[in-house]
């Protein structure tokens, strides 16, 4: 049998290699191609997850600013960049910071401040961040309604025009100056004037009342004296010693205000 030429050889073992290199090139660049399609479609599910997420956190703020009174540090405990932690019950990864009117996002500090602490009220705007893994993350950011009262007040406004928020019930009945107290303890707010009070009153159907309310002009005695026939007295309580009070001394019902 004639045997083929060395070079015969030696070409189809050179075209054998190039057409093994080639399949090889194909079949790496097709695995390299399903790898980044399944890395791309991974971060798209996580960037989905992500943006629920925080869609989430921001639907839970909102929820809590809405039915949460007095200061934020007494209910949630801030991170040391001012983010909340997402409470595990809502089932989603994410981090809520807190916004001021200028946009700047309350501190650690600001939030777990001894006196002028920050209450749900002062709260303008939420920024929820939703991630996923360690990469991936969506943040999400909403405005709090302007015109919302915390749980438990009744909204005063008309025409568009919010004047303020009112205690729908009473806070329950204390002197004067424990009532005003109170009011800005718990709520960040007052005690009504006046007109704010009897606004109130006449156009909204409020439940509870014992009658008297107290009221920020009864420290004005002859207000008092005239609109309640309320007694005139003395009284010591700093930093009013010597002035004459309306019923310094008696406990009567009162609704809190928070001004807008």
């Amino acid at each position: 049998m004639k045997q083929k030429p060395k070079h015969h050889r030696a070409s189809a073992l050179l075209l054998a290699t190039i057409l093994l290199f080639a399949i090889l090139t194909i079949i790496i660049s097709l695995s390299s191609v399903t790898v980044m399609e399944m890395k791309m479609s991974q971060k798209g599910k996580s960037s989905v997850a992500s943006f629920y997420d925080a869609e989430s956190g921001v639907e839970w703020a909102l929820n809590k600013i809405a039915n949460t009174n007095g200061d934020i540090k007494n209910s949630l405990s801030p991170n040391a960049d001012g983010s909340i932690n997402c409470p595990s019950g809502i089932g989603v990864s994410c981090k809520v910071y807190f916004l001021k009117e200028d946009g700047t996002v309350m501190t650690q500090a600001e939030i777990n401040a001894t006196t002028d602490a920050p209450t749900f009220a002062d709260i303008q705007a939420v920024r929820s961040v939703g991630r996923e893994g360690n990469e991936t993350q969506r943040a999400i950011e909403a405005a709090v309604a302007a015109g919302s009262c915390p749980g438990g007040f009744t909204s005063v406004e008309k025409g568009g025009n919010q004047l303020g928020c009112i205690q729908t019930s009473e806070e329950g009945e204390d002197p004067f100056f424990s009532a005003a107290k109170k009011c800005f303890d718990k709520y960040g707010g007052r005690l009504p004037s006046h007109t704010e009070w009897y606004i109130s009153m006449v156009s909204y159907s409020l439940s509870g009342g014992s009658g008297r309310n107290w009221i920020d002009g009864d420290l004005n005695w002859w207000q008092a004296d005239e609109i309640y026939g309320g007694q005139v007295i003395a009284t010591s309580e700093a930093p009013y010693q010597g002035w004459s009070i309306g019923r310094n001394g008696n406990a009567y019902g009162y609704r809190c205000w928070i001004p807008k």
